[in-house]
């Protein structure tokens, strides 16, 4: 009985040798079926990925997916000749629904013949290896590559072609960087200057891009920052928020809620919406980063198109805006062809595509220097506003009517006539209310409000909110109604909230600005603190008049805290 165990194990020995024997023969066969390449030739880079067969190693650590390939490389010349091997980035890396953990590296290489001289090459790459082969030699190359497509997409480099290549990558990349940089510089002393918060946005914008520029060229790939998400989840993040600020920016500039009235509630959940599945692409959560990149073609698209729209229909910030959103939304469907294989054989397409970035960047860069911190903004007038609110803090609480007005007519970069009125204008104790239409932001100063950024550019939207709720309608549909008719004065009552939470009553005396048959581009006008006055009158009046729909612009019709005063 044990004779015939031991004689049934031996058959089944010589059956698995037989079939290790085979598969071993079988892999060689494969690997030998494909042609052999010839580092010798006059190319200074030759593609292995035709010629790279799959070799049955053992595959190591699992984490990595490594896989083993081999090749057959030839030297016919009669001199040694050595190429530099490097693992290519897939253009398609990005669209993985799993996320890749890291670039396509080579881990292994080993030669069949012991004369090649087969050693690391850092000064070239990460994870490049150098291939030295004698003269009239052939040999057979085993690498193990890890993160990669199968077959991986191997380059055979020459050293003086890989060296050149280097080169102009790093400076093409400082070049673009360097544009990038310049208009982030740009953004940030305009919104020092002006206390605007488009350029604040603008340069927030950039800066993103920059940092998503710095990661495509694999600048962080070494950090902690791609331990979690992968390289191809960080470079997703950046541009997810880099399209949540651009939208920030564009929803600054030219309010999305001008055209659809009920998109402003939803305009910040949007915006929270990006940034949370940017997140979710950063920490590796399986098909963000493909999710996120569709998101992002797609929305610069739609803002660019927004924009332009704006700009035809005569809004002058958008119209500014257009150009850089246009160029923006180009590059994205030129980096979604290129993920998808479009520009496979032109290796010049991923420089040509980040040199359109850094043009886009300083056409942003340029256009909100000059449509929010000359054609929008009224730089002497904003200092002067800006340095009165500043003095009247420290004065203390600006709804606080008592304390000295103090001569402010040499405030820097403004006339002694613009300190004179500025002066006459605290005197009897009123404020500054300067609306942009266009920019849907509003400039408050004086000793009449007090709500946080006074003396600044602070959006419309945050204005209203603090309007008390039956009010709120009178205010918005007198601004509606009088904007369609430029020229005309108008007066209106109404309450808001001060910081500490108490209500105060304020007048409103402004004229809408701008040209006839066009709608107006500004409000401008004086408000006073009435607070007192409607203390003394009458607690029992009715009231009810505020909750409906008043007719603006139509003498004896008007509700009494909209008033026609007379045509400027």
């Amino acid at each position: 009985m044990n004779g015939n165990l031991k004689v049934a194990s031996l058959v089944v020995a010589g059956l698995l040798a037989v079939s290790a024997i085979a598969t071993a023969w079988a892999a060689a066969s494969t690997a030998h079926s494909k042609p052999g390449v010839d580092f010798s030739n006059r190319s200074p880079v030759i593609e292995l990925k035709d010629v790279l067969s799959p070799y049955g190693a053992p595959a190591g650590a699992k984490a990595d997916l490594s896989r083993w390939y081999m090749v057959t490389a030839v030297n016919e010349a009669v001199r040694p000749v050595t190429r530099v091997l490097v693992a290519e980035d897939p253009p398609d890396a990005s669209l993985s629904f799993f996320p890749r953990r890291a670039r396509p590296e080579i881990l292994q290489l080993a030669a069949s013949d012991s004369a090649v001289v087969v050693e690391r090459a850092r000064a070239f790459a990460r994870h490049a290896y150098q291939v030295t082969i004698p003269p009239a030699t052939s040999v057979s190359l085993a690498v193990r590559v890890a993160y990669s497509d199968d077959p991986p997409s191997m380059l055979a480099w020459t050293q003086a072609a890989l060296v050149e290549h280097n080169r102009q990558v790093a400076i093409f990349l400082a070049g673009v960087a360097g544009l990038i940089a310049a208009a982030v510089v740009i953004m940030a002393g305009v919104a020092i200057v002006t206390a605007h918060p488009a350029p604040y946005w603008a340069a927030l914008t950039l800066t993103l891009l920059f940092l998503t520029r710095l990661q495509s060229a694999g600048v962080f790939d070494a950090g902690w920052f791609t331990y979690i998400g992968g390289p191809y989840g960080l470079s997703a993040m950046l541009s997810g928020l880099a399209l949540a600020a651009a939208l920030r920016l564009t929803d600054l500039v030219a309010p999305f809620s001008d055209l659809w009235p009920a998109v402003g509630p939803w305009v910040n959940r949007v915006l929270f919406a990006l940034a949370g599945l940017s997140l979710l692409a950063f920490v590796g959560v399986p098909g963000a980063t493909v999710l996120l990149q569709a998101v992002v073609l797609f929305g610069t698209a739609a803002t660019a198109a927004y924009l332009v729209r704006r700009g035809l229909n005569g809004c002058r910030a958008a119209r500014v805006l257009a150009p850089a959103a246009t160029v923006f939304a180009l590059v994205a469907a030129a980096s979604a062809a290129a993920m998808l294989g479009a520009f496979r054989d032109n290796p010049a397409a991923s420089g040509a595509i980040a040199g359109f970035v850094g043009a886009g960047a300083v056409l942003l860069a340029l256009a909100v220097a000059a449509g929010e911190g000359i054609a929008i903004l009224p730089i002497a007038a904003q200092q002067v506003r800006s340095a009165a609110a500043k003095k009247a803090t420290e004065e203390g609480n600006l709804f606080d009517n008592r304390g000295p007005v103090e001569d402010r007519s040499d405030v820097s970069g403004t006339s002694a006539a613009d300190g004179n009125a500025l002066l006459a204008v605290e005197a009897s104790r009123q404020g500054i209310f300067d609306l942009n239409f266009d920019t849907d932001t509003l400039q408050l100063s004086g000793e009449t409000v007090s709500v946080e950024s006074t003396g600044a550019s602070i959006p419309h939207e945050k204005w209203i909110s603090r309007i008390h709720p039956k009010d709120r309608q009178v205010y918005t549909e007198a601004l509606t109604s009088y904007r369609g008719e430029p020229g005309l004065a108008f007066r209106m009552e109404f309450r808001t909230r001060q910081e500490d939470g108490r209500w105060r009553w304020l007048e409103l005396r402004a004229t809408i600005l701008g040209e006839r048959p066009k709608p107006g581009h500004r409000c401008l006008g004086l408000i006073v603190d009435i607070t007192g006055r409607k203390s003394s009158e009458d607690g029992s009046r009715d009231r009810s008049a505020r909750d409906g729909r008043p007719e603006f612009g139509k003498r004896g019709t008007i509700p009494r805290d909209v008033e026609h005063i007379e045509e400027s």
